[in-house]
């Protein structure tokens, strides 16, 4: 027997309805994202490797952490902007290089907090 609400076509009261109801859900994650702590700085070295520095943001938020992206300039090191992802707290610290990029990978950085397995949060193996 075949569904009966599946036979009736979306009228679009109901889709303008949805579409209220996710836009209100996208605006209180917002709110809500913009409240936490940072968990993990993607630090980009180059501007070339935004793409890529973004794609591995997402694949972190997609982990259920809140990500930042810092893209250094000519007045701040890469040392400067590890010491200030430490200073705010934030546990890890990701870095794109365009080596990064070519071979598809990252550096990741434990800035506190326990290492044993916390590796395994980026879902990585690292024999911990």
């Amino acid at each position: 027997m075949a569904c009966p609400l599946a036979a009736e076509p979306v009228r679009p009261d109901n889709r303008r309805r949805d579409e209220l109801y996710r836009q209100y859900y996208e605006e209180l994650q917002r709110r809500y994202d913009a409240e936490r702590a940072v968990d993990c700085s993607v630090i980009v070295v180059n501007k070339q490797q935004k793409e890529y520095a973004e794609t591995v943001g997402r694949q972190v938020r997609d982990l259920g952490m809140v990500v930042d992206l810092i893209f250094l300039n000519t007045e701040v090191s890469l040392t400067q902007a590890l010491e200030d992802v430490g200073r705010a707290s934030t546990p890890f610290a990701i870095i794109i290089t365009q080596q990064h990029q070519v071979h598809r990978s990252c550096t990741v950085n434990i800035l506190y907090g326990t290492p044993q397995g916390e590796c395994a949060l980026f879902g990585i193996y690292c024999g911990c």
